[in-house]
């Protein structure tokens, strides 16, 4: 026979049970069935997707290249980026679904990126544009779902020539004159000639054709000074009146304005040889859209 009364061990079972149902050992409740024709959301993984930023231009010969910051998230899926080249007219704040932006879109289909492994940064080389056109440009982001991103930042770009010329002192054959709107050497007294040589005291000079003859073209020249390279003084904002021939210095730049108010920028990389032997080797950049000095 039990020593605890009858009431001590009816306590003992009350509490028990109640430990068990605070413990949750309780039997499991069934589950409700979802209404019918309601399908249960499956859980979402979010992406911050934001546009590309510092978008960047760099001239080439031929065109110019993009370079853009990506800020893409890791393990968000993409088919790469459209780019949105639009001559003289600004197509950003216009849907990428639009006919306008339709027709501006690089390649017609997203540009997957260059071969860089870095995901953080892509460049994009444009080359089938036109010289002295202003290009408005954007880029955006093409997902893997099939959607497009937002813009990023608009920039506009002026595709130039640019290139290495070697001219030599007046008379002395191929290379005496140069056209810059040709893009060809010339002879010094061809209509199209924007600049010759002359020595005066061992010193070089170039100068302006109408100083030979009234009927050949009436070039200025202007200094800026010693520079480093040809990319130095990316913009030229100089007086209205320049000079009708100036001394030449290796390592200088200058600014050569054509009858038509065209500028090309040059800098003398260097200067070789003496008299009727001189030669020097210019680095230019011409700007065809006559009165801007963007280079």
């Amino acid at each position: 026979m039990s020593r605890w009364p009858t009431a001590h061990r009816t306590l003992v079972i009350i509490l028990v049970a109640g430990v068990s149902l605070y413990c949750g050992c309780a039997a499991p409740r069934p589950s409700v069935p979802a209404p019918p024709g309601e399908v249960p959301s499956a859980p979402q993984i979010g992406f911050k997707r934001l546009p590309p930023s510092n978008l960047r231009v760099e001239y080439l010969p031929y065109g110019f290249a993009l370079t853009w910051r990506t800020n893409r998230e890791p393990g968000d899926p993409i088919s790469g980026y459209n780019i949105y080249l639009s001559p003289e007219k600004s197509l950003r704040g216009l849907s990428f679904a639009s006919p306008e932006v339709i027709k501006s879109h690089w390649l017609g289909t997203a540009y997957p990126g260059d071969t860089d492994p870095r995901a953080d940064l892509e460049r994009a080389e444009i080359s089938d544009v036109q010289p002295g056109v202003k290009y408005f440009v954007h880029v955006r982001t093409a997902y893997g779902d099939e959607t497009v991103g937002e813009p990023s930042e608009e920039i506009t770009a002026i595709p130039r020539p640019c290139g290495r010329i070697r001219l030599v002192r007046r008379f002395a054959g191929e290379g005496e004159g140069y056209s810059f709107a040709a893009q060809k050497y010339v002879s010094t007294q061809d209509e199209r000639n924007d600049l010759y040589l002359f020595v005066r005291n061992d010193s070089v000079f170039v100068a302006r054709p109408h100083r030979l003859d009234r009927y050949l073209r009436y070039s200025e020249f202007f200094m800026i000074g010693p520079s480093g390279s040809i990319d130095d003084f990316p913009v030229w904002n100089g007086p209205r009146k320049g000079e009708t021939s100036i001394l030449l210095r290796p390592g200088h730049t200058y600014i050569l304005s054509t009858v038509e108010a065209c500028l090309a920028k040059l800098r003398v990389a260097d200067i070789e040889g003496s008299g009727d032997g001189v030669i020097v080797t210019v680095d230019y950049v011409y700007q065809p859209r006559c009165g801007e000095g963007v280079f």
